[in-house]
């Protein structure tokens, strides 16, 4: 027996002095470097915190359930993988388990996480591995665009999707624009430096992707970003340097990228109103979406199941859609999506989590970690105007996780300013 009492021994050891923190600070950089090195990572820190949570819980510890922002909204993460889970069960097609598997699974990963988030690692590392991480997916990106070395090839970097990687840089993008402005405020001339750099090689990687909903987002939420940190801090002299070599990064970017056409494009497309183009077909699937969300208010038409529908009205009405619209797995627009396919009651309760988290970050939005929660947020849904960010697991672990992460920060803040 004493050589199981002693594992036993060891393993509560090891279970009660996981540092979550430094784990997830390596695994953000892990994603940088490779998603696929990063997801094994995540999940064995998954495992072990789960353990750890349902021995407190037998124990009747209750110090895991102190906050009640992170409870009340991890609860409506809850009942939002209920939701998508009973859809996954009702209508068993590739696209809900599709869906069920990148959302559901990874959303309640990170519930189990955020109970043992900023307990250790304050805000300051965070920002600093952003930057870091910021220039190694950005540097990543930007290497596979000269290797190709076809002026309209578009760059993934193993994320299958350019947009989706155009997505996650956006955020990471956003978040570094927030360590530029706190970084110049303490006088960490150097970070502020990296920083800088990091924005702009953001946006290059972004425009080599061809992403045009992820560029458009960082270059709007650049201005309110040096806005905010210019009234709090930053000198006018700073911030218009800072701002033009921002746009002239910007600028250079376009013009030596797949997007400069893309963009030209896309405009040109919407005014002619050619429904074969890429932003042709998205109008298309978007007045699809509409029409589901009229005649099926209450509980859509379900996950996956928009191509039966767009089928059975193109019988009744051959104009209904184009038929480059038909065939698609989802309505690249991550709204319009939930509604056509739940409904406006169970749809509007799947999208209740992100409705709370930026509710309770522009609450926040006085202090540098309320700002940047609020301006991630901003940012995943802005690139699900074009795409479906929150059906991918690459996407949706790099909010929860940076979302929660930021709100334990200001709820154990809280805590230590009580017990004070």
């Amino acid at each position: 027996m004493r050589p199981d009492n002693k594992f036993l021994r060891y393993y509560r050891t090891f279970l009660t002095s996981i540092n979550v923190d430094v784990f997830l600070l390596l695994a953000l950089l892990l994603y940088a470097l490779n998603y696929q090195f990063a997801k094994p990572a995540v999940h064995i820190i998954i495992l072990a915190c789960l353990f750890v949570f349902m021995r407190k819980v037998l124990r009747s510890d209750m110090d895991l359930f102190k906050s009640r922002s992170r409870n009340l909204i991890n609860i409506r993460f809850f009942l939002s993988v209920g939701i998508l889970y009973t859809h996954s069960l009702i209508y068993q097609n590739p696209i809900s388990q599709y869906f069920f598997e990148n959302y559901g699974l990874t959303v309640l990963g990170c519930i189990f996480l955020s109970f043992f988030m900023a307990r250790t690692v304050g805000f300051s590392p965070l920002l600093r591995v952003a930057v870091i991480s910021t220039l190694l997916l950005s540097i990543k990106g930007i290497v596979e665009y000269y290797q190709h070395g076809v002026e309209t090839y578009r760059v993934d970097a193993g994320f299958n999707l350019p947009i989706i990687y155009g997505t996650n840089v956006a955020i990471l993008s956003v978040l570094s624009m927030n360590a530029m402005g706190v970084f110049f405020r303490e006088k960490q001339y150097a970070w502020f430096g990296m920083s800088l750099l990091a924005i702009s090689s953001g946006i290059t990687a972004i425009a080599m992707s061809g992403s045009r909903g992820p560029l458009l987002t960082v270059l709007f939420l650049i201005a309110v970003v040096l806005a905010v940190h210019g009234y709090r801090a930053i000198h006018g002299r700073a911030l218009f340097g800072i701002f033009i070599a921002i746009i002239a990064a910007s600028i250079l970017s376009l013009s030596v990228t797949p997007l400069d056409d893309r963009l030209i494009d896309g405009f040109q497309n919407l005014s002619s109103g050619d429904a074969t183009t890429s932003i042709g077909i998205r109008v298309e699937l978007w007045k699809g979406a509409l029409d589901i969300i009229k005649n099926h208010p209450l509980i859509g038409v379900g996950v996956g199941e928009h191509n039966a529908y767009f089928a059975e009205r193109l019988k009744q009405d051959s104009k209904f859609i184009h038929d480059s619209a038909y065939g698609f797995k989802h309505l690249h627009n991550d709204a319009l999506n939930i509604l056509a396919w739940m409904g406006l009651f169970f749809g509007s309760i799947f999208l209740l989590p992100i409705a709370c988290l930026l509710v309770y970050f522009w609450r926040q939005r006085q202090s540098d970690v309320g700002f940047s929660g609020l301006t991630i947020v901003i940012t995943f849904i802005l690139c699900g105007l074009t795409n479906t960010p929150l059906m991918r697991s690459t996407s949706v672990s790099l909010l929860v996780l940076l979302t929660m992460y930021l709100l334990s920060l200001i709820e154990n803040g809280k805590k230590k300013v009580d017990t004070e």
